[in-house]
């Protein structure tokens, strides 16, 4: 892999966070730009290692491996993250009811757990995406 490439994923990857952070409100950032920058950045580190890992075991860079294998690096990463940085943490994501007249739907809550989920899967899901429209 060479150093354009890399550059190129990481800034691609770099943008899933906070896009993710706009419209969901599960965590809470750090204030300090230098920690803000480490998790963005780290995060981004953690999508791209997903096909060395994949590369290591010798498995199929098919689309279902790249995402779980990305999902639990994402989850990982979060988890360290909200463990050691000061400044961010992961509360509940609850979702407020939705009437259409047609569907309702009622108010939902997830765990701390299933927002690190929903985030890593989310931004597992968006960087495939990229990468599927590049090709």
């Amino acid at each position: 892999m060479d150093l354009k490439k890399t550059l190129y994923k990481l800034l691609i990857s770099a943008t899933f966070l906070p896009v993710i952070f706009m419209f969901f409100g599960g965590m809470s950032i750090p204030s300090d730009k230098l920690y803000l920058s480490a998790l963005i950045i780290g995060h981004a580190i953690a999508l791209i290692l997903h096909e060395n890992i994949l590369t290591f075991f010798a498995i199929d860079k098919a689309f279902l491996p790249r995402v779980v294998v990305m999902c639990l690096l994402s989850a990982g990463f979060l988890y360290l993250m909200e463990l050691s940085l000061p400044g961010f943490s992961i509360k509940e994501l609850n979702f407020s009811e939705v009437d259409l007249t047609v569907i309702t739907i009622n108010p939902i809550g997830m765990s701390k757990y299933a927002t690190i989920g929903t985030f890593s899967a989310l931004s597992a899901l968006m960087y495939m995406l990229f990468l599927k429209l590049k090709d």
